[in-house]
Protein backbone atom coordinates (compact mmCIF):
# COMPACT_ATOMS: atom_id res chain seq x y z
CA UNK A 1 0.00 0.00 0.00
CA UNK A 2 0.94 3.45 -0.70
CA UNK A 3 0.89 6.46 1.43
CA UNK A 4 0.57 10.22 0.07
CA UNK A 5 3.39 12.24 1.62
CA UNK A 6 2.64 16.61 1.80
CA UNK A 7 6.89 16.80 1.99
CA UNK A 8 9.67 18.93 0.14
CA UNK A 9 10.88 18.00 -2.79
CA UNK A 10 13.87 15.07 -1.43
CA UNK A 11 15.98 15.76 -4.72
CA UNK A 12 17.16 19.19 -2.32
CA UNK A 13 20.04 19.80 -5.25
CA UNK A 14 17.78 20.25 -8.02
CA UNK A 15 17.70 24.12 -9.03
CA UNK A 16 14.34 24.46 -10.03
CA UNK A 17 11.03 22.65 -9.82
CA UNK A 18 10.01 21.70 -13.70
CA UNK A 19 7.97 18.53 -14.60
CA UNK A 20 10.24 16.24 -16.76
CA UNK A 21 7.19 15.87 -18.55
CA UNK A 22 4.77 18.55 -19.44
CA UNK A 23 7.03 21.46 -18.22
CA UNK A 24 4.64 22.92 -15.64
CA UNK A 25 7.38 25.49 -13.66
CA UNK A 26 7.04 25.59 -10.46
CA UNK A 27 4.54 23.33 -10.12
CA UNK A 28 3.46 21.04 -7.31
CA UNK A 29 4.63 17.13 -6.46
CA UNK A 30 3.41 14.77 -3.87
CA UNK A 31 6.03 12.09 -3.10
CA UNK A 32 4.64 8.70 -2.60
CA UNK A 33 5.71 6.55 -0.11
CA UNK A 34 6.15 2.92 -1.20
CA UNK A 35 7.48 -0.44 0.98
CA UNK A 36 10.19 -1.90 -0.67
CA UNK A 37 9.58 -5.12 -2.54
CA UNK A 38 12.14 -6.93 -4.40
CA UNK A 39 11.49 -9.19 -7.49
CA UNK A 40 10.40 -12.37 -7.29
CA UNK A 41 8.72 -12.33 -3.41
CA UNK A 42 5.44 -13.28 -3.12
CA UNK A 43 3.58 -10.05 -2.69
CA UNK A 44 -0.26 -11.58 -2.40
CA UNK A 45 1.10 -13.74 0.77
CA UNK A 46 1.09 -11.40 3.86
CA UNK A 47 1.52 -13.87 6.38
CA UNK A 48 4.40 -14.31 8.80
CA UNK A 49 6.55 -16.47 6.33
CA UNK A 50 6.18 -13.56 4.22
CA UNK A 51 7.76 -11.12 6.42
CA UNK A 52 10.91 -13.05 7.07
CA UNK A 53 11.12 -13.98 3.54
CA UNK A 54 10.95 -9.98 2.95
CA UNK A 55 13.69 -9.12 5.61
CA UNK A 56 16.27 -11.81 4.38
CA UNK A 57 15.91 -10.77 0.67
CA UNK A 58 16.92 -7.38 1.44
CA UNK A 59 19.04 -8.05 4.02
CA UNK A 60 22.41 -8.20 1.78
CA UNK A 61 21.35 -4.78 0.43
CA UNK A 62 20.79 -3.31 3.82
CA UNK A 63 24.03 -4.76 5.18
CA UNK A 64 26.44 -3.29 2.46
CA UNK A 65 24.67 0.28 2.97
CA UNK A 66 25.55 0.47 6.30
CA UNK A 67 28.94 -0.57 5.35
CA UNK A 68 29.51 2.05 2.41
CA UNK A 69 27.39 5.06 4.51
CA UNK A 70 28.53 4.42 7.99
CA UNK A 71 32.05 2.49 8.07
CA UNK A 72 34.41 5.45 7.81
CA UNK A 73 32.49 7.45 10.81
CA UNK A 74 32.01 4.87 12.91
CA UNK A 75 35.67 4.31 13.09
CA UNK A 76 35.87 7.86 14.87
CA UNK A 77 32.75 6.41 17.49
CA UNK A 78 34.98 2.97 17.68
CA UNK A 79 37.98 4.65 18.78
CA UNK A 80 36.23 6.64 21.44
CA UNK A 81 34.36 3.68 22.62
CA UNK A 82 37.57 1.56 22.61
CA UNK A 83 39.81 4.17 24.81
CA UNK A 84 37.42 3.79 27.19
CA UNK A 85 36.84 0.17 27.53
CA UNK A 86 40.85 0.14 28.17
CA UNK A 87 40.63 2.47 31.13
CA UNK A 88 37.18 0.39 32.09
CA UNK A 89 39.80 -2.77 32.81
CA UNK A 90 42.51 -0.83 33.78
CA UNK A 91 40.67 0.62 36.91
CA UNK A 92 39.11 -3.10 37.54
CA UNK A 93 42.65 -4.13 37.42
CA UNK A 94 43.70 -1.83 39.71
CA UNK A 95 43.46 -3.70 43.02
CA UNK A 96 45.12 -6.88 41.73
CA UNK A 97 48.07 -5.48 41.74
CA UNK A 98 47.38 -3.09 44.48
CA UNK A 99 49.91 0.09 44.23
CA UNK A 100 49.18 2.41 47.14
CA UNK A 101 50.18 5.19 44.28
CA UNK A 102 47.24 4.75 42.19
CA UNK A 103 44.88 5.69 44.94
CA UNK A 104 45.67 9.30 43.71
CA UNK A 105 44.43 8.55 40.14
CA UNK A 106 41.91 7.41 41.53
CA UNK A 107 40.88 10.43 42.77
CA UNK A 108 41.78 12.19 40.08
CA UNK A 109 39.51 10.63 38.05
CA UNK A 110 36.61 10.76 40.52
CA UNK A 111 36.52 6.75 40.62
CA UNK A 112 35.23 6.60 44.11
CA UNK A 113 34.46 2.96 44.04
CA UNK A 114 37.50 1.87 42.83
CA UNK A 115 39.54 3.94 45.21
CA UNK A 116 37.89 2.28 47.96
CA UNK A 117 38.82 -1.48 46.46
CA UNK A 118 42.11 -0.58 46.29
CA UNK A 119 42.44 0.76 49.08
CA UNK A 120 41.09 -1.98 51.09
CA UNK A 121 43.03 -4.52 48.20
CA UNK A 122 46.66 -3.00 49.69
CA UNK A 123 48.39 -4.85 52.46
CA UNK A 124 46.73 -4.22 55.73
CA UNK A 125 48.74 -4.20 59.15
CA UNK A 126 45.34 -4.78 61.44
CA UNK A 127 44.41 -8.71 59.83
CA UNK A 128 47.04 -9.69 63.15
CA UNK A 129 44.91 -7.67 65.47
CA UNK A 130 41.34 -9.02 64.07
CA UNK A 131 42.47 -12.80 64.35
CA UNK A 132 43.96 -11.95 68.04
CA UNK A 133 41.02 -10.31 69.05
CA UNK A 134 38.44 -13.12 67.58
CA UNK A 135 40.40 -15.74 69.36
CA UNK A 136 40.19 -14.24 72.76
CA UNK A 137 36.10 -13.47 71.49
CA UNK A 138 35.63 -17.07 70.90
CA UNK A 139 38.15 -18.92 73.31
CA UNK A 140 36.30 -21.16 73.97
CA UNK A 141 34.93 -22.26 70.30
CA UNK A 142 38.29 -22.88 68.94
CA UNK A 143 37.09 -25.03 65.76
CA UNK A 144 35.59 -21.66 64.61
CA UNK A 145 37.59 -19.99 61.76
CA UNK A 146 38.48 -16.36 63.25
CA UNK A 147 40.20 -15.97 59.71
CA UNK A 148 36.83 -16.43 58.13
CA UNK A 149 35.72 -13.31 60.29
CA UNK A 150 38.55 -10.93 59.47
CA UNK A 151 38.06 -11.17 55.96
CA UNK A 152 34.75 -10.61 56.59
CA UNK A 153 35.55 -7.54 57.90
CA UNK A 154 37.90 -6.50 54.77
CA UNK A 155 35.08 -6.97 52.17
CA UNK A 156 32.09 -5.88 54.17
CA UNK A 157 34.68 -2.06 54.65
CA UNK A 158 36.01 -2.34 51.27
CA UNK A 159 32.68 -2.61 49.53
CA UNK A 160 30.68 -0.03 52.19
CA UNK A 161 28.58 -2.90 53.65
CA UNK A 162 26.76 -2.48 56.86
CA UNK A 163 24.67 -4.85 59.45
CA UNK A 164 22.34 -5.28 56.41
CA UNK A 165 24.79 -6.27 53.73
CA UNK A 166 24.09 -4.91 50.16
CA UNK A 167 21.46 -2.65 51.22
CA UNK A 168 23.29 -0.45 53.31
CA UNK A 169 26.36 0.62 51.40
CA UNK A 170 28.06 3.60 51.76
CA UNK A 171 31.39 3.23 51.16
CA UNK A 172 34.26 4.38 53.61
CA UNK A 173 35.27 7.51 51.86
CA UNK A 174 31.63 8.89 51.84
CA UNK A 175 31.91 8.44 55.63
CA UNK A 176 32.76 11.61 58.29
CA UNK A 177 35.15 10.21 61.09
CA UNK A 178 32.74 9.41 63.59
CA UNK A 179 30.46 7.55 61.01
CA UNK A 180 33.41 5.69 59.27
CA UNK A 181 35.10 4.42 62.91
CA UNK A 182 31.45 3.66 63.94
CA UNK A 183 30.91 1.35 61.17
CA UNK A 184 34.12 0.12 61.64
CA UNK A 185 33.42 -0.75 65.08
CA UNK A 186 29.92 -2.58 63.75
CA UNK A 187 31.10 -4.30 61.26
CA UNK A 188 33.73 -5.68 63.97
CA UNK A 189 31.13 -6.42 66.05
CA UNK A 190 28.53 -7.64 64.07
CA UNK A 191 30.29 -11.35 63.73
CA UNK A 192 30.07 -11.83 67.66
CA UNK A 193 27.09 -14.28 67.81
CA UNK A 194 24.32 -13.68 70.49
CA UNK A 195 25.72 -16.61 72.78
CA UNK A 196 28.96 -14.80 73.19
CA UNK A 197 28.46 -12.48 76.77
CA UNK A 198 29.44 -9.24 75.51
CA UNK A 199 31.14 -6.89 78.22
CA UNK A 200 32.92 -3.40 78.51
CA UNK A 201 36.29 -5.60 77.54
CA UNK A 202 35.19 -6.37 74.21
CA UNK A 203 33.68 -3.15 73.39
CA UNK A 204 36.89 -1.91 74.27
CA UNK A 205 38.99 -3.75 72.32
CA UNK A 206 36.52 -3.28 69.04
CA UNK A 207 36.94 0.51 69.71
CA UNK A 208 40.45 -0.17 70.25
CA UNK A 209 40.94 -1.90 66.39
CA UNK A 210 38.60 0.45 65.03
CA UNK A 211 40.54 3.74 65.87
CA UNK A 212 43.18 1.63 64.76
CA UNK A 213 42.06 0.52 61.49
CA UNK A 214 40.93 4.28 60.36
CA UNK A 215 43.97 6.02 61.74
CA UNK A 216 45.87 2.88 59.11
CA UNK A 217 43.46 4.48 56.29
CA UNK A 218 43.56 7.86 56.37
CA UNK A 219 47.08 7.56 56.37
CA UNK A 220 46.82 5.81 52.56
CA UNK A 221 46.23 7.74 49.24
CA UNK A 222 44.74 11.61 49.87
CA UNK A 223 45.00 13.39 52.39
CA UNK A 224 42.12 16.36 51.39
CA UNK A 225 39.02 14.63 49.41
CA UNK A 226 37.67 17.09 46.76
CA UNK A 227 34.18 16.25 45.00
CA UNK A 228 34.25 13.07 43.37
CA UNK A 229 31.72 13.56 41.01
CA UNK A 230 33.27 17.03 39.53
CA UNK A 231 36.89 14.58 39.35
CA UNK A 232 34.70 12.52 37.01
CA UNK A 233 33.23 15.30 35.43
CA UNK A 234 36.21 17.11 34.63
CA UNK A 235 38.91 14.51 34.41
CA UNK A 236 38.21 11.14 33.24
CA UNK A 237 38.29 9.43 29.87
CA UNK A 238 34.83 7.63 30.95
CA UNK A 239 32.91 10.74 31.09
CA UNK A 240 33.75 11.92 27.66
CA UNK A 241 30.12 11.25 25.84
CA UNK A 242 30.23 7.75 23.85
CA UNK A 243 29.10 7.48 21.00
CA UNK A 244 26.31 5.41 19.23
CA UNK A 245 27.47 3.77 16.24
CA UNK A 246 25.62 4.75 13.18
CA UNK A 247 25.18 1.83 11.01
CA UNK A 248 23.44 0.24 14.11
CA UNK A 249 20.82 2.75 14.14
CA UNK A 250 20.15 2.47 10.36
CA UNK A 251 16.86 0.22 10.70
CA UNK A 252 15.95 -1.75 7.56
CA UNK A 253 12.39 -1.21 8.47
CA UNK A 254 12.54 2.63 7.74
CA UNK A 255 14.15 2.40 4.10
CA UNK A 256 11.14 2.60 1.62
CA UNK A 257 10.79 3.37 -1.87
CA UNK A 258 9.87 7.23 -2.55
CA UNK A 259 8.58 8.31 -5.76
CA UNK A 260 7.48 11.56 -6.70
CA UNK A 261 4.80 12.58 -8.85
CA UNK A 262 3.89 16.06 -10.82
CA UNK A 263 0.55 17.07 -9.38
CA UNK A 264 -0.25 18.78 -12.47
CA UNK A 265 -0.10 15.78 -15.17
CA UNK A 266 1.05 12.89 -12.94
CA UNK A 267 4.36 12.24 -14.66
CA UNK A 268 7.17 10.59 -12.69
CA UNK A 269 9.49 12.60 -11.93
CA UNK A 270 12.38 10.43 -9.89
CA UNK A 271 12.76 7.29 -7.75
CA UNK A 272 14.85 6.62 -4.83
CA UNK A 273 15.66 4.45 -2.25
CA UNK A 274 14.46 6.87 0.86
CA UNK A 275 15.16 6.88 4.56
CA UNK A 276 12.89 7.93 8.03
CA UNK A 277 14.23 7.71 11.37
CA UNK A 278 16.00 9.60 14.05
CA UNK A 279 20.63 9.28 14.30
CA UNK A 280 21.13 9.38 17.95
CA UNK A 281 25.01 10.79 18.32
CA UNK A 282 25.65 9.46 21.72
CA UNK A 283 24.71 6.60 24.34
CA UNK A 284 23.06 7.81 27.55
CA UNK A 285 21.03 10.54 29.41
CA UNK A 286 23.08 13.12 28.06
CA UNK A 287 21.83 13.18 24.45
CA UNK A 288 20.52 16.78 23.63
CA UNK A 289 17.33 17.14 21.65
CA UNK A 290 19.14 19.64 19.60
CA UNK A 291 22.09 16.76 18.58
CA UNK A 292 19.59 13.94 17.53
CA UNK A 293 19.23 14.42 13.49
CA UNK A 294 15.72 13.55 12.79
CA UNK A 295 16.14 12.24 8.81
CA UNK A 296 13.59 12.04 6.48
CA UNK A 297 15.00 11.89 2.39
CA UNK A 298 17.02 9.52 0.41
CA UNK A 299 19.62 7.28 1.35
CA UNK A 300 22.65 8.75 -1.09
CA UNK A 301 22.06 12.12 0.97
CA UNK A 302 23.09 10.57 4.36
CA UNK A 303 26.27 11.06 3.80
CA UNK A 304 25.96 14.81 2.71
CA UNK A 305 23.16 16.29 5.21
CA UNK A 306 23.65 13.71 8.11
CA UNK A 307 27.66 12.50 8.80
CA UNK A 308 28.71 16.05 8.41
CA UNK A 309 26.98 17.01 11.34
CA UNK A 310 27.53 14.15 13.61
CA UNK A 311 31.55 14.09 12.61
CA UNK A 312 31.72 17.38 14.28
CA UNK A 313 30.27 16.13 17.35
CA UNK A 314 32.54 13.07 17.65
CA UNK A 315 35.59 14.85 16.93
CA UNK A 316 35.06 17.10 19.85
CA UNK A 317 34.65 14.10 22.10
CA UNK A 318 37.71 12.78 20.21
CA UNK A 319 39.61 15.84 21.01
CA UNK A 320 38.88 15.81 24.67
CA UNK A 321 39.41 12.19 25.28
CA UNK A 322 42.80 12.21 24.07
CA UNK A 323 43.51 15.18 26.31
CA UNK A 324 42.47 13.43 29.59
CA UNK A 325 43.60 9.87 28.35
CA UNK A 326 46.89 11.66 27.88
CA UNK A 327 47.29 13.21 31.26
CA UNK A 328 45.35 10.56 33.30
CA UNK A 329 48.07 7.66 31.67
CA UNK A 330 51.00 9.88 32.45
CA UNK A 331 49.79 9.84 36.22
CA UNK A 332 48.89 6.13 36.07
CA UNK A 333 52.83 5.54 34.83
CA UNK A 334 54.44 7.45 37.26
CA UNK A 335 52.78 6.67 40.44
CA UNK A 336 54.37 3.93 41.58
CA UNK A 337 57.65 6.52 41.19
CA UNK A 338 55.34 9.26 43.42
CA UNK A 339 54.86 6.88 45.86
CA UNK A 340 58.73 5.98 46.84
CA UNK A 341 59.35 9.73 46.09
CA UNK A 342 56.52 10.49 48.70
CA UNK A 343 57.79 8.20 51.14
CA UNK A 344 61.23 9.23 50.66
CA UNK A 345 60.20 12.40 51.78
CA UNK A 346 58.02 11.10 54.89
CA UNK A 347 61.28 9.43 56.03
CA UNK A 348 63.42 12.25 55.40
CA UNK A 349 60.75 14.32 57.34
CA UNK A 350 60.66 11.96 60.39
CA UNK A 351 64.27 11.90 60.45
CA UNK A 352 64.76 15.58 60.52
CA UNK A 353 62.06 15.86 63.16
CA UNK A 354 64.45 13.48 65.05
CA UNK A 355 67.76 15.30 65.01
CA UNK A 356 65.74 18.33 65.55
CA UNK A 357 64.61 16.87 68.78
CA UNK A 358 67.90 15.47 69.82
CA UNK A 359 69.35 18.84 68.66
CA UNK A 360 66.91 20.16 71.28
CA UNK A 361 67.35 17.84 74.26
CA UNK A 362 71.37 18.59 73.52
CA UNK A 363 71.15 22.13 73.96
CA UNK A 364 69.27 22.12 77.40
CA UNK A 365 72.09 19.42 78.82
CA UNK A 366 74.81 21.93 77.59
CA UNK A 367 72.74 25.42 79.52
CA UNK A 368 72.10 23.02 82.83
CA UNK A 369 76.04 22.06 82.59
CA UNK A 370 76.93 26.03 82.08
Amino acid sequence: MSRDFNKEDFQKGAEKDICDHCGTEEGTFTLIQDKLNDVGSNQGYQGRSFTLTYHSRIAPLISKLKTNIFSSIDKIGEDIIRGQNIWKSRSQQSSQEPNEGLLEVMHFLGDNIQYNILMFSLPSDWDEQLNDFYKKVYKRSPHLATQKYTLDVNNRLKHGQGVNGANDTVLFTDRSEEEAILFIHNTISMNISGGIRRDYFIDEQIDEIANSIYTSLSERGVENFGNWEENYANNSPLSVLTPRLLSSQFNADEVFEGVKYCDYCGAEQSRSLMYSGMFIPFAGVENKEKDVVNYFGRIQDIEAEVLPLIQNLWEEQVEEFNRRDKKATKMWDSAEDRLIKKQADEKERKRQAEIAKLEKKLKAIKNNDE
